[in-house]
């Protein structure tokens, strides 16, 4: 079973093997038991427990264990032992002397139970991981392993679907374990107290009852009242273990996380694999049985913290079946006109089934795409049939808000990162969203909450003979006639385009493009077609409406081409468009009032400076008449870049009024699409000069306002750090000037000063940061100044430069890192993310710097201050809690997360992992460049101290070999211990205590794997190397020193075993 494991590690990028035979070898070893998936585990069975209790190579005690853990898991006798053995051998953090130890103790027994129920399911997981990686990369030409990995997926390929949607049936109808079923280990253990009275007034404190010691450790639930006397109750106190709930738990989340990874698997698969029209039918009706993972067996288990792996499951399933409809064949048989090509035209039958199920669903928000999908298809392939039942499919997906489901599933999928799932998801949506905007009309799609709009949600499907929103010039963007907004009944739908209508779509329709290769194909399609449509449509209400636009374009940058294209879209546009309340005096109408034509130029911004736009005289504009306004389409070219710098230039100039906000509103968005642009393609920064020149005067604005909006500076400074990857040195000196850096008001000229901070102004940032983002628990501009600070840093200034640096590098160790995880969040995730950023920008730092140069110069540097501040302040202290998380910690938020990713992922884990690394890289060489001292600084005392039983930093840092995600993680760890082991006079044999013969094999098993990342073994036989020479005790424990006496009365050694 553990080869299982093992295998997984081939695939998920931990270790690249570079003999490819050998990942060959084993792909053919066991892809039986990838095809076999969650059904290689057996449940008991008499035989099962006669072979293992006849099995005279297991010792007695670990069968007794095995079978207890048979019970407990519901697994097959054998493979529980064999489960146990591999424990044993891998993840067991004790030696065999402590095993025999906790085989004889009931209590430890229990816990390692536990423990190896932890251990089984990740070994499922692995199973479904190694799928997962295989369908991932068996098409990517780029992977190196590729024609294995094909070879493999070509031997699953015809019964894995089946054998696991088998699995995901069980699952999801599986009861939650009992006492009853699962022994006494799921059984809630009683203790009776003897009836006692107490005083109402005493009566809620009866929790300051004196429990048993054997119950010390368990967690109060509940008390049961007996007797109610005058004024004394008689109880009969009933403490129960909460072990019942934390393992039913437990594994009621495992049970939702198999069920999303097969979901994903089946997937994936029939992303590249054809779902038959049957299978389809199958699938639906399954799906509706369970109510998308929402009728789950056990869902009275479903709580906050399992809700959206539930939600997980929903996704997945809808996914599955409008990936199954094959949409996108269906849009390019439709537009070659070859409908009957489509295998679900050639299977009536199926179809009116798949209707009759379809007339069932409505009543969750999971049905909405399959719904819409089924109508699209529904309608295309008959166009001439009557359409009430399509009619009222779609309008239930459109009432369902189809299109703000999409946007959720597809932030869901994508908070842990890009992967091939998140991809794949993008590619099915894009395909529905596409395929719905060419058929249906664009204003039946959207929210329909305007008072001007009809409230119908019935889905409005053109007939034959009707014009659809691609025939619309109007909206094109081109000369065309009002007539053409008109319904089949005649009715003239008003020009809804606006953001109420038109937002939820837009949403969809950015999430969609944040994979990288759609933009690209976007850009390849046709205007009059798929998402082409919603641009020509946000371009209609063009520049009156900035933000729709802007949104779009900014989903549609995702490379340097695509940004180059975005940038010329926006410099040529021939149409602007304004609303008017009343008509103006100085325009002329035409007779049916739908022309008007300008008598007197127009100047667009009268506060808009040198820079500025004007309509000419004589200029001809299409006017669509609205009750309450008149929106007017000018025939009139400019670039968009000119119209945003004015908008700037129009806020600055009533940054001071309460027109504040409204103009706040119009330019974030304009800045956001800039700091896209050059992020993306930084050439194009010359070219929008005029926009990024005045960014500064508007930062240096908008943080003196009354209240400051912050989320318009946290937009700014990001544009001033991809700025300053480019001129370091030009962005430094300008924004020093903005006073929004910390500063200090007079030089300083030694380190005394500069730790106490003596002088320092905090700028403002700093005022934002205490009267704005720490009030809200917002932190937008705190992780934008500490990027900004971080390039400005790698930069490699020059060193007068990077002395004007020093305020704020030492406003982060003084006054944020010691105190930043006290602060309020209100978003989970930032917390770390701050902490991850305040320890990359003292890794930079200290990455940078020469030890020639520490010590040379006569000034304080910021190597120098950093080395300073966390060797002798309380900033050291932070780092030290951080490294002190310890493995087990990260290994839980792992477990925790939705998604298994690897190193590579995005999620909450190696977000904590990436920041335990940066802490003992940043350890690692504050050590290192320290200067020679008697006086033992405090962090070098917390990092030496020692603790009893072990409980000490260099405990902790030695168990990090038991991590398995990250191979750096382990690395650092062992690197730090090397430099400590170097340089501190402690013992780390003694730091260890009772765990040392335990690390040791831990540390000894790294080094005899054969698939083991070769790093770890360097740094393994390194720290080995330096411990030869400063600890000679640790030596002795790798070695096994066994001590004898010699013939003569001398000590004698021989290595043990």
């Amino acid at each position: 079973m553990r080869a299982v494991e093992n295998s997984g590690q081939f695939y998920s990028g931990g270790q690249l093997l570079e003999n490819w035979n050998q990942i060959e070898a084993e792909l053919n070893k066991y892809w039986q038991r990838l095809l076999e998936g969650l059904s290689y585990y057996k449940p008991p069975s008499p035989s099962s427990a006669e072979r293992v209790k006849a099995n005279k190579d297991v010792a007695s005690p670990l069968k007794e264990l095995g079978l207890r853990v048979s019970k407990f898991l519901g697994l097959d006798e054998e493979q529980s032992v064999q489960l146990l053995q591999c424990y044993l051998q891998e993840d067991y953090r004790g030696t065999r002397d402590s095993l025999k130890t906790v085989l004889q103790d009931e209590r430890q027994s229990q816990a390692l139970t536990l423990k190896i129920a932890d251990y089984y399911y990740e070994e499922r997981t692995c199973i479904l991981r190694c799928v997962l990686h295989l369908l991932t990369y068996f098409q990517d030409e780029r992977h190196p392993y590729r024609a294995e990995y094909a070879d493999c997926v070509d031997k699953l390929e015809k019964e894995l679907v089946l054998k696991y949607r088998q699995q995901f049936e069980e699952l999801y109808r599986t009861e939650a374990p009992t006492w009853e079923t699962h022994g006494s280990l799921m059984c809630p253990v009683t203790w009776p107290i003897t009836q006692t009275p107490l005083s109402r007034s005493n009566f809620f404190h009866v929790q300051l009852l004196v429990l048993p010691e054997s119950l010390s450790q368990t967690r109060y639930l509940s008390y049961h009242i007996c007797t109610a006397i005058g004024h004394q109750i008689f109880i009969t106190p009933v403490i129960e273990f909460g072990r019942t709930e934390r393992q039913v738990s437990r594994w009621f989340v495992q049970c939702l996380r198999e069920q999303s990874m097969l979901l994903e698997i089946m997937f994936l698969y029939y992303a590249y694999f054809e779902m038959a029209p049957s299978d389809l039918l199958v699938l639906t009706r399954m799906f509706k049985e369970q109510g998308f993972g929402s009728r789950q067996t056990n869902r009275h288990l479903v709580d906050e913290t399992t809700a959206p792996s539930v939600d997980r499951i929903g996704y997945f399933s809808a996914l599955i079946l409008v990936e199954g409809m094959d949409i996108e064949s269906l849009h390019k048989y439709a537009l070659d006109d070859r409908r009957e090509l489509h295998q679900f035209a050639q299977d009536g039958l199926i179809c009116q089934d798949m209707d009759r199920v379809m007339l069932t669903l409505g009543d969750i928000p999971h049905h909405a795409p399959v719904l819409l999908a089924w109508a699209l298809l529904r309608h295309t392939l008959n166009p001439e049939e009557p359409s009430s039942v399509v009619r009222k499919i779609g309008g239930t997906a459109i009432q369902l808000n189809v299109f703000q489901y999409l946007t959720r599933l597809l932030r869901a999928l994508a908070s842990g990162g890009n992967d091939c799932t998140t991809s794949t998801a993008c590619m099915c949506v894009y395909g529905l969203l596409s395929f719905a905007l060419t058929s249906l009309e664009l204003h039946t799609l959207g929210n329909q909450q305007g008072d001007s709009c009809r409230q119908n949600y019935q889905l409005h499907i053109p007939g034959p003979q009707q014009k659809t929103l691609k025939n619309d010039k109007v909206l094109r963007g081109q000369p065309g006639v009002q007539s053409e907004f008109q319904d089949s009944q005649g009715y003239t739908e008003k020009p809804c385009l606006e953001k109420n209508q038109k937002s939820d779509v837009i949403d969809t329709a950015c999430e969609v493009l944040a994979d990288p290769s759609l933009p690209e194909l976007f850009w390849g399609t046709e205007p009059t077609s798929g998402l082409g449509i919603i641009l020509d449509s946000v371009c209609g209400m063009f520049p009156h409406l900035l933000s729709p636009l802007l949104q779009l374009l900014r989903a549609l940058v995702s490379g340097k081409s695509t940004a180059k294209k975005v940038y010329s879209f926006l410099d040529k546009m021939s149409f602007y468009n304004e609303l008017h309340k009343h008509k103006p005096h100085d325009v002329l109408s035409h007779e049916d009032g739908t022309l008007w034509r300008r008598q007197t130029p127009k100047l667009l911004y009268p506060l808009g400076g040198q820079t500025n736009l004007r309509i000419p005289q004589g200029t001809v504009g299409q006017v669509v008449l609205d009750d309450r306004a008149y929106l007017v389409r000018w025939e009139y070219s400019y670039s968009s870049w000119t119209l945003f710098t004015c908008e700037i230039e129009m806020l600055l100039h009533v940054v001071s009024t309460a027109d504040v906000i409204q103009h706040c509103q119009r330019v974030k968005p304009i800045i956001d699409l800039v700091h896209k642009v050059i992020s993306t393609d930084l050439s194009i920064a010359d070219c929008l000069l005029p926009i990024t020149s005045r960014i500064y005067m508007l930062l240096q604005r908008l943080t003196t306002v009354i209240s400051p909006p912050v989320n318009v500076i946290a937009s700014c400074v990001n544009c001033l750090t991809v700025l300053a990857a480019r001129n370091p040195a030009k962005v430094w000196t300008d924004v020093r000037h903005t006073g929004f850096l910390p500063f200090v008001a007079h030089p300083v000229s030694n380190m005394t000063q500069m730790i106490s901070a003596e002088g320092m102004n905090a700028g403002g940032y700093g005022s934002l940061l205490m009267n704005s983002e720490q009030p809200q628990g917002e932190y937008g501009v705190t992780t934008a100044f500490l990027r900004l600070v971080t390039t400005l840093v790698k930069g490699q200034l020059g060193s007068t430069q990077s002395q004007g640096l020093a305020p704020c590098v030492m406003f982060v160790l003084k006054e944020m890192l010691p105190s930043y995880h006290k602060w309020r969040y209100n978003s989970h995730g930032v917390r770390e993310l701050i902490g991850c950023l305040i320890l990359e920008l003292i890794h930079a730092i200290l990455n940078l710097c020469q030890e020639t140069e520490l010590h040379s110069s006569h000034t304080p540097s910021l190597p120098s201050l950093c080395i300073c501040s966390l060797a002798y302040t309380e900033a050291g202290q932070t780092v030290i809690s951080i490294m002190g998380l310890g493995v087990d910690t990260i290994d839980t938020v792992m477990a925790a997360q939705p998604r298994s990713d690897g190193p590579e992922g995005q999620g909450q884990g190696q977000l904590l992992i990436k920041t335990v690394k940066l802490a003992f890289s940043v350890t690692n060489n504050v050590i290192r460049l320290k200067p020679p001292s008697n006086v033992v600084s405090p962090l070098e005392q917390a990092l030496t101290q020692h603790g009893a039983h072990g409980n000490n930093l260099i405990a902790v840092l030695a168990k990090y070999i038991y991590h398995r995600h990250d191979p750096a993680l382990p690395r650092l760890a062992i690197q730090l211990l090397k430099r400590l082991a170097t340089v501190a006079p402690m013992s780390v044999y003694a730091c260890l205590g009772s765990d040392a013969a335990a690390i040791r094999d831990a540390f000894l098993t790294r080094l005899q794997s054969k698939i083991e990342d070769m790093r770890i073994k360097v740094m393994i036989l390194e720290f080995l190397t330096v411990a030869v020479e400063t600890q000679p005790g640790l030596i002795e424990l790798f070695l096994n020193l066994e001590v004898k006496d010699g013939s003569n009365g001398s000590k004698e050694f021989s290595l043990g075993m």
